[in-house]
């Protein structure tokens, strides 16, 4: 289920979205533009989206996805 919030946030551009976790995902899309700690580092926030981000590429067929390091 994650997976498909993760695909909706990728392309969402509404602020007050309602679909479920879709803000939650895009919190992590924020952490990550401006975490200094990294995965690395030890940020728990960036090892949650690192995961899903992987989890997500490694079974993606689209050619032009809009999910971030999909390629």
């Amino acid at each position: 289920m994650m997976l498909e919030v993760l695909v909706h946030a990728s392309k969402c551009n509404e602020a007050s979205c309602q679909y479920a976790k879709c803000r939650n995902i895009k919190d992590l899309f924020r952490h990550g533009l401006s975490c200094t700690k990294r995965v690395a580092g030890g940020c728990a926030f960036c090892k949650r989206m690192w995961f899903l981000l992987t989890a997500h590429a490694r079974g993606c067929k689209e050619t032009d996805c809009n999910v971030p390091r999909c390629m």
